[in-house]
């Protein structure tokens, strides 16, 4: 069993940023899941309720202290950084990030980042922390309408490294985003954030990710990303409409597609005390 210790700052990219969850998180986090493209495409459950967020909050402790799952809330920031420019993505709501109420690592029944870049996802089915990487993400979906009249820490969504193989230095990524922080870039700086870290904080050598095979915006966000597409699952989760076909994403350290961006990303992550070392 290996222990995950999250940074103490925030991981920052422009006007995304990545952070513990916090309890305080609750209720934007049960707002934010009564958005019904999140239970479609990652497996976060629906109906959301206070019960199911205090349930993932609870669990997700325990689930990084057995080294299981690095679960992260999307906020905003309202001043930009050195670092990158932001790049618009589509990915509208996202990647499952499994943010359901309850195995944080599993999530498949919530925790909000099992969103398996747009899977059900972290989701699976996606409650507040996991819902991510099998969910497929999320569709296209308008882009927010409050863009730009977004408060300083608001939360935009989640994020989590989970399903961990520490034998063959691997994990999974999954993550959803909020109706209103889609379309601005969030989803592709977040996924860049998290990739940067778990590859040289933790060690990792590879990154799984799963998108929904309708779900063209999450594996759009991966190819930015610099996944490279490597097969279609057939059948390979249940979603909230029947079946649903999985297209495989991996990453491999050193595969990022802007060496210079990431080694300013790293710096900056290194220079606020978020990179110490690299695990072997």
């Amino acid at each position: 069993m290996r222990r995950i210790v999250l940074p103490a700052q925030a991981l920052r990219d422009g006007p995304t940023a990545l952070r513990p969850w916090r309890d305080s998180d609750i209720g934007a986090l049960v707002f934010a899941c009564q958005d019904p493209e999140i239970s479609r495409w990652t497996r976060v459950p629906s109906p959301y309720g206070e019960s199911d967020a205090r349930a993932y909050l609870l669990t997700r402790h325990d689930a990084i202290h057995a080294g299981r799952m690095a679960p992260f809330a999307i906020v905003h920031r309202s001043e930009p950084d050195d670092s990158r420019a932001a790049q618009p993505d589509d990915s509208r709501a996202a990647q499952p990030d499994d943010s359901r109420a309850a195995q944080p690592d599993d999530s498949r029944g919530a925790q909000p980042d099992d969103s398996r870049a747009a899977q059900p996802d972290d989701s699976r089915a996606a409650r507040s922390g996991e819902a991510g990487s099998r969910a497929g993400g999320m569709r296209e979906g308008e882009a927010g309408s409050r863009a730009g009249g977004m408060r300083e820490g608001e939360l935009l969504g989640s994020i989590s490294l989970m399903r961990p193989a520490w034998e063959h230095a691997r994990m999974e990524v999954g993550y959803w985003l909020a109706r209103e922080a889609r379309g601005q870039g969030h989803a592709t700086r977040a996924l860049a954030l998290i990739c940067a870290w778990g590859l040289y904080e933790l060690g990792l050598e590879r990154l799984d990710l799963l998108a929904g095979a309708e779900n063209t915006s999450s594996q759009r966000v991966a190819q930015r990303a610099g996944f490279t597409r490597e097969a279609v699952l057939r059948s390979y989760v249940h979603g909230r409409d029947g079946p649903q076909d999985m297209v495989c994403f991996g990453l491999l350290a050193g595969e990022e597609p802007d060496p210079a961006a990431s080694f300013e990303r790293l710096a900056g992550l290194a220079a606020s005390g978020c990179l110490q070392r690299r695990s072997k």
